[in-house]
C-alpha cells in the first residue's frame, strides 16, 4: 500500500497491537455479528470491532518456551479480579497504567489484570486493585476522539516489567499486532488467549483518506493502523499500539476508536503517546539521580 509510512532507518521495525474484546452483550453481540455499516447508517464502535485489513493473524498463543508471558505489560481492566477484562491496558510503571480516556468511566475499570495470558480467571498474572484515574485534560467525551488516553494509578506496585514510552515522531514500518481474537472468521468462538497478527501503520494523511466518506478528522493526537481485515471481528479499547527496536518494545498508541468492523480499508486509530507526553510524564517514576 503506497500511503503506507516507510522508513529505511527503521525498517526492522515492529508494530505490535493489544486489543482485549469485551463480554458486555450490548458490544460483543454486534462484534459477533461483524456489522456491515454504511454511509447512511454507521457509527463509531469503539474497539470492539477492530478494522484490520491485509493483516495475518498467526493463531497461535503468545507464550514463551520457559512457559512465561511474551508482553507482561499487557494488561486487562475487570470488574473483579477473576471477571473478564473488558478494557486493555498498558503497564507503563510499578503502579501506572496507560488506557483509553473512554475507559475510566466504567465500572468494570476496577482490577489491573497483568501479566496474565488469559482473559479471565487467576490462572497466571496478578490483579491489583486501580485506586485513582485522571483522563486527559484535552479529551472531550463529547466526541471521544482527541486525546483519548488516560492514567490508572494502582494500590500496590506490579513485579512486572513495564514497557518503555515513545516520544519521539512515529515513522514506524514492518508492524504486527497482539489481540484477544475469537477466530479468522465473524461470528466463531473467542480464543481465551492472546493471539498475535500483523498490521502496518498509516500517515495521519492516508488515514485521513480513508475514512474521508465518514467525515472524521484525524488529529495530530491519533495514529492509525490496520486498515480492514476481511475475515474477523476483533479488539477492544485501551491496549497498547508497540513498536519494537533493536529487540526494545515502545508503547506508541493506545487503542481509541474504529468505522465499522471487518471493513477493507478502514483503519483502526489509536491515542498517539507522543502527543500526550507533558501529561503522561508527571505520573512516571523520576529517574534516579
Amino acid at each position: 500500500m503506497d500511503d503506507i509510512q516507510t522508513n529505511d532507518r527503521i525498517a526492522t521495525d515492529r508494530v505490535i497491537v493489544e486489543n482485549f474484546i469485551g463480554r458486555l452483550k450490548t458490544l460483543w453481540s454486534i462484534c459477533s455479528d461483524c456489522y456491515r455499516w454504511t454511509r447512511q447508517n454507521y457509527d463509531v464502535l469503539f474497539r470492539t470491532c477492530v478494522a484490520m485489513t491485509n493483516v495475518h493473524i498467526r493463531m497461535h498463543p503468545l507464550r514463551a518456551d520457559d512457559g512465561d508471558v511474551n508482553y507482561p505489560y499487557v494488561t486487562g481492566l475487570r470488574r473483579t479480579e477473576t471477571g473478564s477484562s473488558g478494557c486493555g491496558a498498558s503497564l507503563v510503571a510499578p503502579k501506572i497504567l496507560i488506557t483509553a480516556a473512554h475507559c475510566s468511566s466504567s465500572a468494570w475499570a476496577t482490577f489491573a489484570s497483568i501479566g496474565s495470558h488469559y482473559l479471565n480467571g487467576t490462572k497466571d498474572g496478578e490483579r491489583i486493585k486501580i485506586v485513582k484515574r485522571t483522563v486527559h485534560p484535552k479529551y472531550n467525551k463529547a466526541t471521544r476522539f482527541d486525546y483519548d488516553i488516560a492514567v490508572f494509578e494502582l494500590e500496590t506496585a506490579s513485579s512486572f516489567p513495564p514497557i518503555k514510552l515513545n516520544w519521539d515522531e512515529d515513522h514506524f514500518s514492518a508492524p504486527g499486532v497482539v489481540s484477544w481474537v475469537r477466530t479468522t472468521k465473524s461470528g466463531g468462538s473467542q480464543s481465551p488467549v492472546l493471539l498475535e497478527a500483523d498490521v502496518p501503520i498509516y500517515s495521519n494523511a492516508a488515514c485521513q483518506k480513508a475514512l474521508s466518506a465518514y467525515n472524521y478528522n484525524i488529529t495530530a493526537s491519533m495514529i492509525c493502523a490496520g486498515g480492514g481485515f476481511k475475515d474477523t471481528c476483533q479488539g477492544d479499547s485501551g491496549g497498547p499500539l508497540t513498536v519494537t527496536r533493536n529487540g526494545i518494545e515502545y508503547l506508541a498508541g493506545v487503542t481509541s476508536w474504529g468505522i465499522g468492523c471487518a471493513n477493507p480499508g478502514l483503519p483502526g486509530v489509536y491515542a498517539r503517546i507522543s502527543e500526550a507526553r507533558d501529561f503522561i510524564e508527571p505520573f512516571l517514576p523520576k529517574p534516579a539521580c
